[in-house]
C-alpha cells in the first residue's frame, strides 16, 4: 500500500484468508509484496497501521520478527491471491 507522490494517494486491498500460521495471535494482517505480518491487530489500531503502510513502513508494535523463509512463503501465497483477485477484476465488466 503505497502512492508514489501526494498526488497520488496509497491504495490497498483488504482479503480475508484463512490461517496463516499465527492463528493464535489473530487477528493478523499481511501486506504484499513486503510479506509484513502485524499481530493481535484491533480496530483502533486501524489509524496508525494504515498510516504507517502507507509510507511503506511496519507498526513495530504489532510486528514480531518473522524468519526469512516464512516471509518469502506468506510473499508466496499472497501473490498467488493477488493474481487471482486481478485476473477476477479483469474479466468484470
Amino acid at each position: 500500500m503505497r502512492g508514489t507522490d501526494e498526488a497520488q494517494p496509497a491504495t490497498g486491498t483488504v482479503v480475508r484468508s484463512g490461517c496463516m500460521g499465527f492463528c493464535s495471535s489473530g487477528p493478523v494482517v499481511a501486506t504484499y509484496p513486503g510479506g509484513d505480518v502485524h499481530l493481535q491487530v484491533q480496530p483502533a489500531d486501524a489509524p496508525d497501521l494504515a498510516a504507517h503502510l502507507a509510507q511503506g513502513r511496519t507498526l513495530r508494535r504489532l510486528a514480531p520478527h518473522v524468519p526469512a523463509w516464512y516471509r518469502e512463503y506468506l510473499v508466496k501465497q499472497l501473490g498467488t491471491v493477488v493474481n487471482i483477485l486481478r485476473r477476477r477484476a479483469a474479466a468484470t465488466p
